[in-house]
């Protein structure tokens, strides 16, 4: 099949016009002397065809019609007004529009004419039936149009990327660059401490206690506990305080599977899996559950913690799922098998062993570059966890407050931390010191760092979030 390069064009220009892309449309027409004379429907014709003008004549203004064709159109409308005794509208269009300028430089007896009907009192208007120039003109002017359907270049698109999605040359799992025909890398931001408190909101999502998230109005039955976004950020995860869990398509807000009884207590912890088509959950239930996106179901169910489960993350490949717990114990379970391979018990900055008063662990995050994991508990201590369960590293904050939440910059250059003093503090993850402290004079029940970028959300009891960068 061969496509000319001036049907390309007509495509292109098609989808300036529906846009009301008006000068990027005058352009490419002036350089490329291709014009484009096309319309929706034959609704303009059948206007005509019925003498309802203003419409047509605002549509035509916009196409490359011969002068001919116009001129004969505006001296029929210009004698339909004269008969409806309309002679001020008349007169302002044989006077004031270009075809009828054109028409008194080229045949100017003509125009006189048209100037004589509409000062005389009973003018004689009709030498052809009236209806039968409307239907001659229109036949004329149908010879000079293209009824093309819109969005003409949308629609291509979306042909073309359903015969390669059927050829399996691409996925509909994961985002899709058009432009470059692949899917996009995420873009890292180079790291930076966080010190600043900024007014512009960026890629956060927020939920709370009465269902409601803060995004394209999405409603839960009950509070909402947590949330995730799948790697492409076309979807959101959340968990509710009464164990249901909810997937959203964040551009509709749309609903689109909910898990009613996903766990038998509220869902502390939701993440997609690098599949998208499975979820990952931990709940007050004790428990941790891999679901089933098409199916529907509980997949996996992973048992052994005595308390809360607070957080639960896979591991790069997706071999294994490290979660800790409110009993003080950190788990390394087979994904497949569910089998608990390792239990940690961290204490003081260092492993302990099984009895001695073990504090909360309330984050586990999976280290950016390797299989390894960033722990913190209710202590002053931060622990790196190698996925074979071995102490790589510590960090000790300080000895009068314990450490509420963590999160960690893109590239691990900088932990951020938030303690029962108020305190916001960044240090540096290769030595440990204190690059900042901050201390925002309200109760902080979380924060999370965003993947790509500089941007931290702050999370306080008294219902808001802040924005630092």
């Amino acid at each position: 099949m061969e496509i000319e390069k001036d049907q390309v064009l007509r495509v292109i220009q098609q989808y300036l016009k529906e846009n009301n892309l008006h000068d990027s449309l005058r352009a490419l027409q002036a350089e490329t002397k291709i014009q484009l004379n096309s319309v929706p429907n034959d609704q303009i014709l059948h206007s005509i065809r019925a003498g309802k003008y203003d419409k047509a004549l605002e549509i035509l203004c916009d196409l490359d019609i011969k002068p001919k064709l116009l001129i004969d159109l505006y001296e029929l409308i210009i004698k339909e007004l004269i008969e409806m005794d309309e002679k001020q509208a008349a007169r302002t269009l044989l006077r004031q529009t270009e075809p009828m300028e054109v028409m008194r430089n080229i045949q100017p007896d003509r125009y006189l004419e048209l100037e004589s009907l509409i000062a005389q009192q009973n003018p004689k208007l009709w030498q052809t039936d009236k209806q039968k120039l409307r239907n001659s003109i229109a036949n004329e002017l149908e010879k000079h149009l293209v009824i093309v359907d819109e969005n003409r270049l949308l629609t291509i698109i979306g042909q073309s990327i359903k015969w390669q999605v059927s050829q399996n040359m691409i996925s509909t799992e994961s985002a899709y660059d058009l432009f470059k025909g692949q899917v996009p890398k995420a873009q890292f931001e180079d790291d930076a401490p966080v010190i600043t408190l900024s007014k512009t909101i960026k890629y956060f999502v927020t939920g709370s206690v009465d269902g409601f998230i803060e995004e394209n109005n999405m409603l839960m039955e009950t509070a909402c506990l947590c949330l995730n976004f799948s790697s492409d950020s076309e979807m959101l995860v959340s968990g509710a305080q009464d164990g249901s869990i909810s997937v959203w398509k964040v551009s509709t807000g749309e609903c689109v599977k909910t898990f009613s009884s996903a766990h038998t207590q509220g869902i502390t912890f939701v993440q997609f899996a690098k599949d998208p088509s499975q979820i990952l959950s931990a709940s007050f239930d004790h428990t941790i559950k891999i679901h089933g996106m098409k199916s529907g179901k509980t997949l996996k169910i992973y048992k052994g913690h005595t308390s809360f489960v607070n957080s639960a993350v896979f591991s790069h490949d997706g071999s294994c799922i490290i979660s800790g717990s409110s009993d003080g114990t950190v788990r390394i379970w087979n994904a497949l098998t569910t089998e608990c391979i390792q239990t940690i018990n961290l204490a003081n900055g260092e492993l302990t062993s099984k009895g001695v008063n073990i504090p909360t662990v309330h984050t586990v995050i999976r280290h950016p570059k390797d299989e390894s994991f960033i722990i913190s508990n209710q202590s002053n201590y931060i622990y790196h966890i190698s996925i074979k369960g071995k102490l790589l590293k510590h960090w000790k904050i300080e000895k009068s407050s314990d450490i509420l939440a963590i999160t960690i910059s893109p590239s691990f250059e900088y932990i951020y931390v938030v303690n029962e003093k108020q305190d916001f503090i960044c240090i540096g993850e290769n030595q440990g010191n204190i690059i900042s402290r901050i201390n925002l004079k309200a109760d902080i029940v979380g924060l999370k760092h965003h993947p790509f970028s500089n941007v931290i959300a702050i999370y306080t009891d008294d219902g808001n979030v802040s924005i630092w960068k």
